[in-house]
């Protein structure tokens, strides 16, 4: 198991205890995700989770796309009891859409890609087959054929 993964892991369950611990606030679930009271992680318990895995829990839930998504001017920001505790300014919502375009475009330039790698990798498909050269059609019945074998021999 790789240390990526193994933080990763971490994060994922100080998340579900966050989630756990303050149901109203912390979401699992992406879509459901509201805007966090700014300085949230000041009102967590010291030595709740331990800090770095709390800072990467944190920036992992607030780059989320459905957080993202949830950050529009107006907006009420949430502390940990679900009680709203400031709005979202127009500051921090033109920031979060303009990660959400990022994360967008980085999506799609890696599908682009990878349909591009597959391209080239794939196999070309063959060239349809030639289609036969259409014989005469004068020819294709008995009287044409015996008028071919006439000129031939110059009875005409």
């Amino acid at each position: 198991m790789s240390a990526t993964t193994t933080r990763d892991d971490k994060a994922d369950a100080a998340l579900a205890l966050l989630c756990e611990r303050w149901p109203k606030c912390f979401f699992m679930f992406q879509g459901r995700r509201l805007p966090l009271k700014i300085g949230i992680h000041k009102d967590i318990p010291d030595g709740l989770i331990e800090p770095k895995i709390l800072r990467l829990t944190f920036r992992l839930y607030v780059n989320n796309p459905g957080y993202l998504n949830a950050m529009r001017l107006g907006v009420a920001r949430i502390d940990l009891n679900g009680e709203p505790a400031g709005t979202v300014d127009e500051n921090d919502a033109k920031s979060a859409q303009a990660r959400l375009n990022g994360i967008r475009k980085f999506k799609k330039d890696r599908k682009q890609r990878r349909h591009e790698e597959a391209a080239k990798f794939a196999t070309p498909s063959p060239a349809p087959a030639p289609s036969p050269a259409r014989r005469d059609s004068r020819r294709d019945s008995l009287s044409g054929l015996r008028e071919a074998a006439r000129k031939r021999r110059g009875v005409a």
